[in-house]
């Protein structure tokens, strides 16, 4: 076969055909440096062989030769008109130029061959894949709002990108292909170009090829990002229209609109019969920030039947600066429904009214960790002499309350600049009467001044009353003292919580009768205080607190509590303590608890922490003990130093830890 082979050539030496047959016979005979020779000759005899051209192009792949790979490869690219071999060879390019950021020169072969073959649809397809690449590369997280996770830089690309590949994604938009649409809609959303809004809406209205309704409302999203004034008609007609979610979405289009038509559409709508729809149009109107429209809120407020309509009003009246609807707004704050409470505390803080300061530093001690982030945050923006502004997001599913707080709390953040000890009198007001208050109302208090004294909330940052936590707990002091005495077990354990952080006598006095407190967990929470403070701070003493402790560290069912005890009392350096750290080592039944009295022990010159450690290195069963007794006693030195290291057969390793300098 291969000498027949090499006849024909040698007889046929310029038919392309022959050359390619041998180099087939060459490779199946794993010789590729002569398949790949045979196959040139082919490709010179006949250039137009795009199928012995890819399997060339492989070959030099396989053989490392990127670059004769990737000139092959878009010699296919550009002559073939097969739509395989065009998507066998753009995949390979792609794979080639992605890792040396070559893309831009790919994306320009395919627009010439798009724009010179239209009728190439492997091209388009192409095409609409690479820019998919592009953008997720630009913007990976890239939502309805194009570019927002990019860089100022990035974001001009995407939009360069809209501009270059605005044929092949608009054509690719009326396809009939789904999944090639969804791509295309995808795509312009990100690339923001003025020039798809327009078709986009028309996609979303009229959708002639039948897509998916999830694909027309991502359509009408992205163009209701980009829509100027001039297309207000088309989304007022899609707001009457019969399909809800196509009426929420162009609503919030319309709401996005500056000028006296948007505006008076915006009134009209906040009569729909849809509540999703009266929502973005209040919020809409809060966008606009005409106080002529007061009124029309605070009807809404008062009188609409659905709560999340009327939670949109009360924010919407804080953004136009409605100051006569605070009583209602004030009323709606005290509401049941956690959402309309919410949206109307922020919709006060919009108001940036001075006078509501002992409201808010009220709210920043509530039991609900979200209107006290809203108190707190609504305190640090007071006087700041701006509207607010409120980015609420493109209602892909139905915008919910949350989603418009969470957009209102993050404004309200952005435009704080005051500083929180300026409301101290507020605060220190408004935590005097929650303590004075109900059960419910001193939990909260204590719930907040526990949450400000830690060093990080949920998400990391400080909590909002944090810069004055000192302050708040000094002051407060004598009145969280006096909680100690009212009989509710679970408040004692939140008052030995706050206790615990005071550095005041009279505070870990009272923190003293709660580490003995009936119920184990007010002794741990105790406990846990203490344990806090005593790392936050080297000058911690534990001295007023020595009794308590040591009745703990001797006489606690629970070890963990005995162990927190005795670490303590390393704070505690009077002769009682030493002589009860002494008995612990000497008796408690964990080897974690003895260890730590040994540690505890070290400091101490007493001649009972040397006699103790000495009977500890020579008789514990636990080596950690024996170890730990043995530092301890190098560190106290001197006789009891001498004397341990003369004990008779003792283990090596503690023998070097008593040698050690």
């Amino acid at each position: 076969m291969r000498r027949a082979s090499r006849r024909a050539a040698e007889l046929a030496p310029r038919d392309a055909g022959v050359q390619e047959r041998l180099g087939d016979l060459y490779r199946s005979q794993n010789e590729p440096a002569r398949a790949l020779a045979s196959y040139e000759k082919a490709l010179a005899l006949d250039p137009d062989r795009f199928a012995l051209m890819v399997r060339v192009a492989e070959l030099a792949l396989a053989s490392a030769d990127t670059a004769r790979a990737d000139g092959l490869f878009s010699a296919v690219l550009r002559g073939s008109a097969d739509d395989e071999l065009l998507s066998r060879a753009f995949h390979a390019l792609l794979e080639l130029r992605a890792p040396a950021g070559r893309l831009g020169a790919l994306e320009q072969e395919l627009l010439a061959v798009s724009q010179a073959h239209p009728e190439r649809m492997a091209a388009g397809h192409a095409l609409l894949e690479l820019y998919g690449v592009l953008v997720r590369k630009l913007a990976p997280d890239c939502g309805a709002s194009a570019g927002s996770d990019a860089s100022s830089s990035d974001v001009s690309e995407l939009r360069a990108i809209g501009l270059r590949g605005a044929k092949p994604l608009l054509a690719a938009l009326n396809a009939h292909d789904e999944a090639e649409a969804r791509a295309a809609v995808e795509i312009l959303a990100c690339v923001r170009n003025p020039a798809a809004v327009l078709p986009l809406v028309s996609f979303a209205s009229t959708d002639p090829a039948g897509h998916d309704a999830g694909l027309r409302l991502r359509a009408l999203a992205a163009a209701a990002e980009l829509a100027g004034p001039s297309l207000l008609p088309r989304f007022a007609s899609l707001a009457h229209g019969p399909e809800a979610r196509v009426r929420e979405l162009a609503t919030f289009a319309i709401a996005r609109q500056e000028g006296v038509a948007a505006h008076a559409m915006l009134r009209d709508l906040s009569a729909s019969d849809s509540p999703n729809v009266r929502m973005q149009a209040l919020l809409g109107l809060g966008r606009v920030g005409n106080p002529d429209d007061g009124t029309l809120l605070r009807n809404a407020l008062v009188a609409d039947r659905n709560p999340t309509v009327r939670a949109a009003a009360a924010l919407a009246l804080g953004l136009v600066g409605a100051r006569e609807a605070t009583p209602a707004l004030l009323e709606a704050a005290h509401s049941a429904d956690a959402g309309l409470a919410r949206l109307s505390w922020l919709g006060l803080a919009a108001l940036d009214d001075a006078t509501l300061a002992p409201e808010l530093a009220s709210l920043s001690f509530s039991s609900d960790r979200l209107r006290r982030e809203i108190g707190a945050a609504a305190l640090l923006g007071l006087g700041r002499g701006a509207r607010l502004t409120v980015t609420i997001p493109t209602p892909l599913e139905p915008t919910t309350v949350d989603q418009v707080v969470r957009a209102a709390l993050t404004a309200l953040r952005a435009a704080g600049h005051a500083s929180m000890e300026r409301f101290l009198p507020e605060l220190l007001g408004a935590a005097r009467a929650g303590l004075h208050g109900d059960a419910t109302a001193r939990a909260a208090v204590l719930r907040a001044l526990h949450e400000a004294g830690n060093e990080a909330g949920n998400d990391t940052s400080p909590p909002p009353l944090a810069p004055v936590c000192s302050q708040l707990l000094m002051q407060l002091a004598p009145d969280l003292a006096a909680l100690a005495a009212v009989p509710d077990r679970e408040l004692h354990g939140l008052v030995a919580r706050v206790l615990g952080r005071i550095p005041d006598d009279s505070a870990r006095r009272v923190v003293g009768q709660l580490l003995v407190d009936a119920d184990p967990a007010v002794r741990a929470a105790a406990l846990a205080a203490l344990t806090t403070q005593s790392a936050r701070s080297r000058a911690f003493d534990a001295s007023i607190l020595a009794v308590p402790l040591a009745q703990l560290a001797l006489a606690d069912p629970a070890f963990a509590v005995r162990l927190q005890a005795v670490q303590l009392l390393r704070h505690a350096p009077d002769e009682t303590t030493t002589r009860s750290l002494a008995r612990v080592l000497a008796r408690d039944a964990f080897a974690l608890v003895r260890e730590a009295a040994a540690v505890a022990l070290a400091d101490r010159a007493a001649p009972c922490s040397a006699t103790s450690l000495q009977a500890a290195l020579r008789g514990d069963d636990e080596p950690i003990v024996r170890e730990a007794a043995a530092r301890a006693l190098v560190r106290l030195g001197g006789q009891a130093l001498i004397e341990a290291r003369a004990t008779p057969a003792l283990a090596p390793s503690l023998r070097r830890i008593l040698s050690a300098n």
